[in-house]
């Protein structure tokens, strides 16, 4: 492993602090006097709410921990791993995720504004992307002998994130701002891209010269 390699692979766990940061926001918000209902409300609404800077820096902090992920695998030790378009699935999500800080969604009932919309553009972007990288990333894994055993559940973590995906789809387009689907759908989508993330840039961590 070349010195570029590996100072490429120790900031794996930098990556995954970064990351984190995201759920310690979300659980944190949860437990505050937000006024927001998890069933039916989405994270996102909590960057409205009077802890907003939470929901703020958790974006900043997965959207920055995401692409750092996706410039380690890319050009660290595992270079080559994964597919360009992989790469590039990746590459979307940490993006979008990293400008929905600046561009908060519209409460339930509220007027539609321009930011909002773009709010929700990047938001459909971010959550098919990621689903369907997790999807193509375990036939990459399968390949290769230190990531093999992470191919069954990548698979898996990408399907269960993309069924999440379309309910949570369908729920924002459904005639009730507050239906159901929306809180809980998008939790689950989190839970397993998040543990996507977490389990790629541990893995890469554990990496010896």
């Amino acid at each position: 492993m070349s010195n570029r390699q590996l100072v490429l692979t120790r900031l794996a766990p930098e990556a995954m602090i970064l990351i984190l940061v995201y759920p310690v926001a979300a659980i944190a918000l949860h437990l505050l006097p937000t006024g927001f209902n998890p069933v039916t409300h989405e994270l996102s609404d909590y960057a409205n709410g009077p802890y907003g800077w939470l929901m703020t820096a958790g974006f900043l902090g997965l959207g920055l921990g995401s692409l750092l992920l996706v410039w380690i695998v890319a050009k660290g030790y595992d270079a080559g791993l994964l597919s360009p378009a992989t790469l590039v699935l990746l590459g979307v999500w940490g993006a979008a995720r990293f400008l929905a800080a600046f561009f908060h969604d519209d409460l339930p009932g509220a007027v539609n504004t321009a930011h909002g919309r773009i709010h929700n553009v990047l938001g459909a972007l971010a959550f098919f992307s990621v689903s369907v990288a997790m999807i193509l990333a375990s036939r990459s894994f399968r390949r290769e002998p230190r990531w093999s055993s992470l191919s069954r559940l990548s698979l898996v973590l990408g399907v269960l994130a993309l069924i999440a995906t379309l309910l949570f789809v369908g729920g924002v387009e459904s005639s009730s701002p507050t239906h159901p689907v929306l809180g809980l759908s998008e939790r689950v989508f989190y839970v397993c891209a998040i543990v996507w993330l977490l389990l790629v840039g541990s893995r890469i961590a554990r990496t010896r010269t």
